[in-house]
């Protein structure tokens, strides 16, 4: 048998609970709420354009990538995604966070992987 590493903190149903939701971030009735707000009140492209994104993420969610702005601020993103299977990375929850700039999506968010990974 093959051994596998351990990745991420806690067991899996941690992991779990950990990928569908990151404390502090939106929830998925804010979409609504947010997309009215967002409807000519003059704010800025890259505003608008993480509104957006954040709509197709929720309406069309991804089986291993679970993202959601932060309450307080839509440019500061939590992601957390799972390891490929087959890889050494399988059964592992990473944690990401994007900061995006004014200039997005012009210009690419900062991207922080804050899940340790032993190599």
């Amino acid at each position: 048998g093959k051994k596998r590493r351990s990745l991420g903190v806690g067991g899996a149903d941690a992991r779990a609970k950990r990928f569908s939701q990151w404390p502090g971030t939106a929830s998925v009735s804010n979409v609504s709420d947010m997309l009215h707000n967002v409807e000519g009140n003059g704010l800025t492209s890259a505003y608008r354009r993480l509104v957006r994104d954040w709509k197709e993420v929720v309406e069309h969610p991804l089986p291993t990538v679970s993202a959601a702005p932060r309450e307080e601020d839509l440019f500061e993103w939590h992601c957390n995604i799972k390891g490929t299977e087959g890889t050494p990375w399988e059964g592992g929850i990473f944690h990401v966070i994007l900061r995006f700039l004014s200039t997005y999506p012009d210009r690419a968010p900062i991207v922080e992987l804050c899940t340790k990974i032993s190599h």
